[in-house]
């Protein structure tokens, strides 16, 4: 239990960063009015903030002692 406890902040930081970028890939796919040069760096910016705080929820969630 104390190994899950350690690590949940962790779980959690990767499992909000995969909704949201999942969220963002589907609203970029569906919505055909969002086309725009300003929406499309944005949606490509939240998508790397995700993708990176995933990698360090990872990495974080093995270092954790």
């Amino acid at each position: 239990m104390d190994y899950l406890k350690k690590r949940i902040r962790f779980i959690l930081i990767l499992i909000f960063s995969v909704v949201i970028f999942g969220v963002v890939q589907w609203q970029m796919s569906t919505n055909g009015n969002l086309s725009g040069t300003k929406i499309l760096w944005i949606s490509e910016l939240l998508k790397s903030a995700c993708i990176g705080f995933g990698l360090y929820a990872i990495v974080m969630f093995f270092r954790v002692k």
